[in-house]
């Protein structure tokens, strides 16, 4: 596909126009929202941070008022006391093997108010405890064993007596001063109660490498995740606390939270671990894509009350909202500039299309009017219009060049063409002068050699027919159509005796003037032959070595197809011989058939190939009404719309179909019949036709053929 110079140079205006703003809108889509994300993820990730540093000030603050209500109410002189008076008048019951089991056997079923309780509800460490409670509601439950795990004190029943078989237990008992144990946080699914475990070893002043005792306490963290104060108050923004192994254990919202049963896709879990403190993207299972912040919280295992060093398993704060929220403030801006600068280099475009189309496209198509008029006038400046622009449109195209004002280089272009094209003007003419001149003198050359060479082959005779000395006489008739004004195609009748006749037919490769001038050549050599026309054979060995002598010294290619007949109408007999050249047609109008002279021709070469080249002569017999055709190839190679040839088939099948018409009829019917075939189509080759019948002796006048050649007899068109 072609472009007009309108559309590339429009397409280079808008691509001028266009590509600056696309750079500069990808940087800023590229950039924004790059810089947009990290925003959105540092907002996030301080959110997270935010919620974590919270809760965990909250947790720390009650280890602290634990710690405290160990440290400042002598739990520990009271648990040493305790343990020292178990067994003593007025001391804790004594506890054995047996009184344990026994224990533990009644604990789970005695009531709130059974005697067996009291010792442990109402002694002095319990009424402490109690009191704790007053002053730190969060605690819902306190009570605190002996070294050996059985319970001392509590502030209500507990589950079991003997408390060291509990992991919590036997974690604390090991812990340093100043370390607790955080068993993390469960979530009650029925009540929705979230609690937190802490357990801690009780010392006692001494120097002792083994703790008193352990106390516990059950935090209702519940209160503590509802009052988280959030930086952020996006609508959607999603607030979770996960574990580590992608548990969701409850959803954060304002002022209250929510039990949520989930797991987080093992990718996103992943992300979330890769960046602990940080913010992420994430895809979820709903398939959307969130901006993620997270930040670590530690809520389980052992805890330095006193110091910053953690060593629990984590949980995480994660806050979450979607991406494509986050990017609606960049996609709002990048509308408002495309539109904006949309709007604006469509104006500059406009401006610029018509600032081109005036200064630029508009000078170049005069010029390209007036060169085209000039080029389609096809070197005729005729006056009368009807085949192209005549000399007065040309003249008004050239002058209109002339005045085209742009004042740049395309203005002196302009001037320069119509000076061109002035002086074009003047050569043309004077062309066309010596070209009239010219062709005036060749069109008289032509003329003269077409008379010339149809005197060569066109003498009328007063006659139709050839007498001999015998019963039969030759009734000759030939069509001669050439393709141009000079013809490749040549014939010659030769009177050898008072009953032989010699027939030869000869086809130039090409046609026009060079192989007219290859069958004046051949007329003269045909005369030199003329001792060696009794035998077809000799006869074209001679003219074949006569004739490539002549090729060979001028070093063109030529060669020339021939057959040559000789018919005796004493012995009834017609011989033949070809060089290259389509077998003649044998006529039988008796018995209807029509056949070749010869089925194949193998060896015998067209004249001008070789110099020694010998020819083959075939024989046939001959009677009254037979008729022998004689043609050049082109008839048979006529083609038609479809580029099928004419072929000898169809001039045989043409030929048999007329037998009963007379001889030049049968030649016009095969015209006829070739012309219909290629539909109108100008001849590409020369055509020559010649018709010879063998017919009874008739009676002719003596004074007949006068002005013939007493060599040579032409036939009747």
């Amino acid at each position: 596909m072609k472009l007009s110079i309108r559309t590339k140079l429009v397409g280079n205006l808008i691509i001028a126009a266009a590509l600056p703003m696309t750079v500069a809108t990808i940087i800023l889509l590229t950039r924004g929202y790059h810089s947009r994300v990290e925003q959105v993820g540092a907002m996030y990730s301080s959110e997270a941070r935010h919620v974590a540093s919270h809760l965990q000030l909250i947790t720390e603050r009650q280890l602290v008022a634990l710690k405290d209500l160990i440290r400042m109410t002598d739990l520990s002189s009271d648990l040493s006391d305790y343990q020292r008076n178990q067994g003593a008048p007025g001391g804790a019951p004594p506890l054995n093997r047996a009184t344990l089991e026994e224990y533990e056997r009644l604990w789970p079923d005695l009531p709130a108010d059974s005697p067996l309780l009291r010792p442990f509800l109402d002694n002095s460490m319990a009424v402490r405890m109690r009191q704790f409670q007053k002053n730190y509601p969060l605690f819902s439950e306190v009570f605190m064993t002996d070294r050996k795990g059985c319970l001392a004190a509590s502030t209500s029943k507990t589950s079991d007596f003997f408390q060291a078989d509990e992991i919590w237990w036997q974690q604390a008992s090991i812990l340093s001063r100043g370390q607790a144990w955080v068993d993390g946080l469960e979530l009650d699914a029925s009540s929705h109660v979230i609690s937190l475990d802490v357990s801690m070893p009780v010392w006692d002043e001494s120097d002792s490498e083994e703790p008193n005792g352990v106390v516990k306490a059950v935090i209702d963290a519940s209160p503590l995740f509802g009052a988280v104060p959030y930086l952020l108050r996006q609508k959607d923004v999603v607030r979770e606390i996960v574990r580590p192994d992608g548990r969701i254990l409850l959803r954060l919202m304002d002022m209250d939270y929510q039990a949520k049963e989930g797991q987080l896709p093992d990718e996103a879990m992943m992300a979330i671990l890769r960046n602990e403190t940080g913010w992420d993207r994430i895809e979820m299972e709903d398939g959307k894509n969130y901006m993620v912040g997270v930040a670590r919280l530690e809520l389980f295992g052992v805890y330095e009350i006193s110091g910053e060093k953690h060593d629990a398993e984590p949980l995480f704060a994660v806050v979450m909202y979607p991406s494509v929220e986050v990017l609606a403030p960049i996609r709002y801006q990048l509308t408002q500039i495309v539109g904006i600068g949309g709007i604006l280099v469509l104006g500059f475009i406009l401006v610029g299309v018509h600032f081109i189309g005036r200064h630029f496209i508009r000078p170049i198509q005069t010029l390209q009017m007036a060169a085209r008029a000039i080029s389609q006038s096809g070197g005729q400046m005729q006056e009368a219009p009807g085949r192209g622009p005549d000399r007065v449109e040309i003249d008004a195209l050239v002058s209109e060049a002339g005045r085209i004002r742009t004042g740049d280089e395309l203005e002196q272009f302009s001037r320069d063409f119509a000076f061109m094209a002035g002086k074009l003007q003047s050569y043309q003419k004077e062309l066309e002068a010596d070209v009239e001149a010219k062709t005036e003198e060749i069109q008289q050359d032509l003329a003269m050699a077409r008379d010339f060479q149809q005197a060569l082959l066109r003498k009328d005779l007063d006659r139709d027919t050839l007498s001999t000395n015998s019963v039969l006489s030759l009734d000759f008739h030939h069509i001669y159509l050439p393709a141009a004004a000079l013809s490749g195609d040549f014939f010659n009748v030769i009177k050898l005796s008072a009953h032989r006749t010699g027939i030869v037919i000869a086809d130039v490769m090409g046609h026009g003037t060079r192989s007219a001038l290859v069958t004046a050549i051949l007329r003269t050599l045909m005369q030199e032959a003329a001792r060696d026309s009794e035998d077809p054979g000799s006869f074209l060995s001679y003219l074949g070595r006569s004739f490539y002598k002549i090729v060979n010294d001028s070093g063109q290619l030529v060669f020339v197809t021939a057959a040559y007949l000789v018919i005796d109408t004493a012995e009834r007999t017609i011989s033949c011989a070809s060089a290259g050249h389509p077998s003649p047609l044998i006529v039988n109008r008796e018995s209807g058939t029509v056949q070749t002279f010869y089925d194949h021709l193998r060896g015998n070469p067209a004249l001008g190939l070789y110099p020694n080249a010998h020819y083959t002569v075939y024989e046939r017999a001959i009677s009254s009404g037979d008729m022998v055709f004689l043609y050049t190839d082109g008839i048979i190679e006529a083609s038609g719309v479809d580029g099928v040839e004419y072929g000898s088939r169809r001039l045989m099948s043409l030929i048999r179909g007329h037998l009963d018409d007379d001889l030049k009829a049968i030649l016009h019917e095969v015209v006829e019949d070739m012309s219909a075939y290629v539909q109108g189509e100008v001849l590409q080759d020369d055509v020559c036709l010649i018709g010879v019948e063998a017919c009874q002796q008739a009676v002719v006048e003596s004074d007949a053929g006068q002005n013939a050649d007493p060599d040579t007899v032409p036939l009747k068109r």
